[in-house]
């Protein structure tokens, strides 16, 4: 179980670090915190004075809708992949941390990946049953890599269904992303929105390393290849280099909500990468209305009525088969003649 702990701190470690993440700041000090102590990360630094460490967990949407069958009379071909309720409403939960692939310890580690997030998008989209979606937003963000993907999968959807994205919790970064693919966005009064930039953590362990007496060489084949090594102190042509990188991120995240949300990149970037609470986000375009989770599920239960299928026929109305007597064409009256 030790090894595959090892194993599995140090597949995060391979996506937070020197990667740009779509992620609240107060996220990712959580990440590193996890990582402190183990790959010899000092999280201090990452997280605000009163900043309470939280584990996240999707575990919303359990008690809305149910899993139905693919095919009710085999039930060998399984479940639909997301919850639906009576009158047709799939709910698909975008919760905890998003990376861009997933795996079996996904409900269990508090992530979600890209991958399911567009499965289940895409399969809600091309279901008859379903009437239309709502994505329940509950992140702070994660993988850029996937995020953008995720989003479109989204936009795409709603040409064939209403989704509605319900910020509930948070809808930051990533999952911000994904929620402005959506034919709306309604946040709670207590949830937060926004956070619209790109960061990257580098890890400098040149100092560690030269005081425990090791002095590390890297060969390379390129100019660029060792750039970013947690090796080496970074010069300042790297650092320009990787700052580079996470703007033009950056620039493909705004493009993304500015052509979904119809703002501008202008007027987002101007927001700083800042969160906003409740009816805040309206004034800046990033939601359309106020409400709660429960509000949408209840609009759409209205707006799409349970389907009753019509009442099986009685044996007499099966068999029963009524015919116009024949003598009814001859008592017509003269003037229909």
């Amino acid at each position: 179980m030790k090894t595959v702990m090892s194993r599995y701190l140090a597949h995060i470690a391979e996506l937070v670090i020197n990667q740009p993440l779509m992620i609240m700041p107060e996220k990712l000090a959580v990440i590193a915190s996890v990582l402190e102590g183990r790959i010899n990360i000092d999280a201090s630094d990452l997280a605000s004075p009163d900043q309470k460490r939280t584990v996240f967990a999707p575990m919303g949407s359990r008690y809305v809708g149910e899993f139905a069958p693919v095919d009710p009379n085999n039930p060998r071909a399984g479940v639909k992949p997301y919850r639906t309720t009576k009158e047709g409403t799939a709910i698909i939960p975008v919760h905890g941390s998003l990376v861009n692939r997933g795996g079996f310890l996904d409900a269990m580690s508090g992530i979600t990946s890209y991958e399911k997030i567009k499965y289940q998008v895409r399969a809600a989209a091309a279901d008859r049953d379903v009437r239309s979606i709502i994505l329940d937003v509950d992140s702070g963000g994660g993988e850029a890599i996937g995020a953008f993907e995720a989003g479109d999968a989204v936009r795409m959807a709603t040409f064939s269904k209403r989704v509605h994205a319900v910020a509930n919790g948070l809808c930051c970064s990533a999952a911000y992303a994904i929620a402005s693919g959506a034919s709306r966005i309604i946040t709670s009064r207590s949830s937060v929105v926004g956070s619209i930039g790109t960061a990257l953590l580098h890890l400098d362990r040149s100092k560690q390393l030269s005081d425990a007496g090791i002095k590390p060489t890297l060969f390379v084949t390129g100019k660029r290849k060792g750039d970013g090594s947690p090796f080496f102190e970074l010069s300042e042509e790297v650092k320009g280099e990787l700052r580079s990188y996470i703007l033009r991120v950056n620039q493909n995240f705004l493009d993304l909500v500015a052509g979904h949300r119809g703002v501008t990149a202008e007027a987002l970037l101007a927001l700083e990468a800042g969160v906003f609470i409740g009816a805040e986000a309206i004034a800046r375009g990033l939601v359309d209305e106020v409400g709660t989770f429960e509000d949408v599920v209840l609009e759409q239960a209205r707006m799409y009525p349970v389907r009753h299928a019509p009442a099986p026929k009685t044996l007499a109305q099966q068999t029963q088969t009524i015919e116009p007597p024949k003598a009814q064409r001859w008592i017509r009256p003269l003037s229909n003649r």
